[in-house]
């Protein structure tokens, strides 16, 4: 691996030791295999000068173009300086990160060289590399050779068992920061799940990452959530907002497969299309509660621009709805003791707040305000502001483009923790953007976490 000279003395003193004399061809085979060996690396190093008189381009393995010259290296340890074409001061470079094909380019030329190339890669812990030098001969029509890919399959064992014992102790290792067993936790590979040091201490690993990756979340609520989340300076309030540009914002919203037809479709870069029930992923605590959509409506004969505070489940919590109209139903009745229109009823569609519980708006049931609806009917297509906010005292309020459209005093159950969700039914509704502003029930963060953790260390490669 460094010193050819006193490998080459070893063997000649074991040679000439007549305990050796059984293995005497073995080892006159192990000194043409050390000439070899030199000979190759004689030939890398000539190669690896030539890229310092003057500008060259290279690879490396992940395709990044290097442009300019390889100042010095060390031939054992393969490190070295590259100095790139449009900066004053080199930089470090591992020759082992260089592109196959540009590492094969800088060894002996077929057709003599190819075994030499094969046992010298072995020397430098490049068992791809010596694959390839092989596989390169037979491509020409060369013959193989078994001992030397039995060869080839050894390091490369003997590589990832390395690679996966010091990754082991990365993990395990004694006072190691939660972000650091996490990152390490996520560079195992199937490949190092093969490996005996992952096999024998997998179960340690495994806990180590949970309760790191538990840690870790339970930090902030911004690791809880796909969306893009910004915390209030002061006090618990967070905004999580979601522009859909990123399909991984989809993670944070379920579908209600009972509510019939529920769908949602991500138009890239434009929205989400939604029908039926969509529902946010997290819990918020009851009072203050906030939710701004940017909306483009579908029908103007049911535009149900539909949502829901301190949702529970199907059918609970506090519908707010501009345009909604839902199944054959023709209106609603305001309650008797509603401070506007008492014991009116409204056409529909029309915008309502009313609380559900446990079922769809009634004719009679919790209205407790609806106005006709004219200011959607002509809105298909076009994009709406709507803005709903419950109060920390519990009042709801509705403004559409700016204008207020409906506010009542507190509802029920204004204080009880629940979801946001979209309701558009049996409608299809755009909705461009969306953001969230309010407080995490706590019971649900830990939750959550815990739920998280517990995914991502059930995706850590199991041992084979």
């Amino acid at each position: 691996r460094g010193d050819l000279a006193a490998a080459r003395a070893a063997v000649e003193r074991a040679r000439d030791d007549a305990r050796a004399a059984p293995l005497r061809a073995e080892l006159d085979r192990a000194l043409v295999d050390l000439g070899e060996v030199a000979r190759a690396g004689a030939a890398f190093e000539a190669a690896c000068r030539r890229l310092a008189d003057d500008e060259h381009r290279l690879r490396t393995r992940g395709g990044e173009a290097l442009r300019g010259r390889l100042v010095s290296f060390d031939p054992v340890t393969l490190q070295g300086q590259w100095k790139p074409y449009n900066l004053r001061d080199p930089v470090p470079l591992d020759l082992r990160a260089l592109h196959p094909d540009d590492l094969l380019g800088l060894a002996l030329p077929l057709p003599e060289g190819w075994r030499a190339n094969a046992l010298w890669f072995l020397t430098r812990d490049l068992p791809d590399l010596a694959a390839a030098a092989l596989d390169a001969n037979l491509a020409r029509g060369g013959a193989d050779d078994p001992g030397l890919r039995a060869e080839v399959a050894r390091v490369r064992a003997g590589l990832v068992e390395r690679e996966a014992e010091a990754l082991v102790a990365r993990i395990l290792a004694p006072g190691a920061a939660a972000d650091e067993v996490v990152r390490a936790a996520r560079e195992a590979t199937p490949a190092l799940a093969a490996a005996p040091a992952w096999r024998a201490r997998f179960a340690e690993v495994r806990e180590a990452f949970l309760r790191a990756r538990a840690e870790q979340l339970a930090a902030g609520p911004a690791a809880l959530l796909r969306g893009q989340v910004e915390v209030a300076r002061r006090g618990e309030d967070l905004t999580v907002r979601y522009d859909w540009k990123d399909r991984a914002q989809l993670e944070d919203w379920t579908l209600d497969d009972q509510v019939q037809g529920s769908r949602v479709t991500l138009q890239e870069g434009a929205g989400v299309v939604v029908r039926g029930r969509l529902v946010h992923a997290a819990t918020f605590q009851g009072g203050a509660l906030a939710v701004e959509l940017k909306v483009e409506p579908r029908s103007a004969d049911r535009p149900n621009v539909n949502l829901v505070l301190g949702d529970r489940g199907r059918w609970t919590g506090t519908l707010v709805g501009l345009g909604f109209k839902h199944g054959n139903q023709s209106a609603l009745r305001v309650e008797p003791t509603a401070p506007r229109k008492p014991g009116w009823n409204v056409p529909l569609p029309a915008h309502v707040i009313a609380t559900l519980s446990g079922q769809a708006p009634q004719r009679d049931g919790a209205n407790h305000a609806a106005d006709p609806e004219p200011s959607l009917a002509a809105a298909v297509g076009k994009p709406q502001r709507v803005e709903v906010a419950r109060s920390k005292d519990g009042a709801v309020r509705v403004r559409l483009r700016g204008r207020n459209l409906l506010e009542v005093p507190p509802v029920p159950e204004w204080d009880a923790p629940g979801a946001v969700s979209l309701l558009p039914l049996e409608s299809e509704l755009h909705v461009v953007s969306i953001e969230v502003t309010g407080r995490l029930d706590p019971a649900w963060a830990q939750a959550r976490a815990a739920a998280l953790a517990q995914r991502d260390v059930d995706a850590l490669p199991a041992p084979r």
